[in-house]
């Protein structure tokens, strides 16, 4: 049973910031979602619930361009970038998937990145994250050449940037144990620090999927942590708070790097946190994982409710939904599908004229869902 409590309450958070100053925030009448599960519940989505209409575009495929996994998805001038972290290079096509060039300039060199782990374009550059470096790298697009760096004073896994501050998401690595700092691009200082940690919670593994923007205002969830909030510079609000049952969590006092270790000892995988958080006008998206499969939640902003919760599932019209949400906006939200589930699909008989040149070694095709 899903259901949402519409109850108003105070709800106040304390952050300590060990840099600049120190934050109170006071949320009032944060509305809460409750979600209990069985067991052995399973929610599902099917895709007639959400959509009206799919099309398809697969990346084209040449020895230039050969992507392993498509880790993130930006659309920029109706064009796509694809972010590939195995092969640390981010591809370019066009919006009918043709092949256009490519960032690979991973190493030791100046103009250099080394693992390369997330990407930002703003006004016709690209910035590039660089892991091992703590530098975000400028690019000039849609070429490719050097135009500058950003020193970086901590290791970062994402960011987010607006003209006068970029957010980093430390993942839960930093010494400062906080999960994002705000660093003021003029004077490249930290001048703020949300959400701090334990200690016992530390875990460099942790990154991607906390921190989102839509038309200028940026959102974010924490590792561990069961909220949604807005940030600027100077404060954090809380927009929506998260409950499950007790029993359906890890043990507060468990340290992340013991998680897998409990899973196995007690044949169970609880939740974690909340994560790939995605805003639209409509929507907040976001999605926690239990039991091992990975739930998606649609929350109606303007409703205060969950419209859909569970895993997003296949069905005879939508026989190739069970995928990762890349990116959404108010009209589509965009999956990939591997080009073997493709030539899978149409020996159970699902043939689509856009995939009927589709070979099982091609690069993943674009799925892109009208949404209702």
């Amino acid at each position: 049973m899903i259901y949402m409590k519409n109850i108003a309450f105070l709800f106040c958070l304390t952050y300590f910031f060990v840099s600049c100053h120190f934050d109170k925030t006071i949320s009032k009448a944060v509305p809460i979602l409750d979600i209990e599960l069985a067991d052995d519940s399973l929610f599902t989505i099917k895709g007639e619930q959400l959509f009206d209409s799919v099309r398809f575009i697969p990346l084209e495929t040449n020895e230039e361009c050969l992507i392993t996994k498509i880790d993130k998805l930006t659309r920029y001038k109706s064009d796509y970038y694809v972010l590939d972290k195995d092969q640390e290079m981010i591809f370019h096509y066009d919006k009918e998937g043709h092949y256009l060039g490519k960032l690979d300039r991973k190493g030791n060199g100046p103009e250099e990145y080394s693992f390369l782990i997330d990407f930002q374009i703003e006004n016709d550059k690209l910035y590039a994250l660089s892991y091992v470096r703590k530098e975000i790298m400028i690019y000039q697009l849609p070429d490719f050449s050097y135009v500058d760096k950003i020193p970086l004073s901590d290791v970062y896994t994402g960011f987010l940037m607006d003209k006068k501050h970029i957010y980093l998401f430390t993942g839960q690595s930093s010494q400062s144990l906080t999960n994002i700092h705000v660093m003021d691009r003029n004077t490249k200082n930290i001048c703020t620090q949300y959400a701090g940690y334990e200690k016992s919670q530390m875990d460099p593994s942790i990154n991607g999927g906390y921190l989102s923007s839509y038309q200028g205002k940026f959102y974010a969830t924490f590792p561990s942590t069961f909220r949604i909030s807005r940030l600027t510079p100077e404060k954090e609000d809380t927009l929506l708070q998260v409950k499950f049952e007790e029993d359906k969590l890890f043990p507060k006092d468990l340290p992340n790097r013991e998680q897998l270790n409990y899973c196995l000892k007690n044949k169970k995988w609880p939740i974690s946190g909340i994560k790939n958080i995605i805003c639209t006008d409509k929507y907040y998206i976001f999605s926690f994982v239990y039991s091992t499969i990975e739930h998606t939640v649609f929350y109606s902003r303007s409703e205060n409710k969950a419209e859909h919760i569970g895993a997003l599932w296949s069905s005879e019209q939508y026989w190739y939904l069970m995928q990762h949400i890349l990116t959404c906006n108010n009209d589509e939200l965009i999956q990939s599908i591997e080009a073997s589930h493709v030539c899978y699909g149409r020996t159970k008989g699902h043939a689509i004229e856009a995939l009927k040149e589709v070979k099982e070694d091609d690069n993943p095709v674009l799925v892109l869902y009208k949404l209702k």
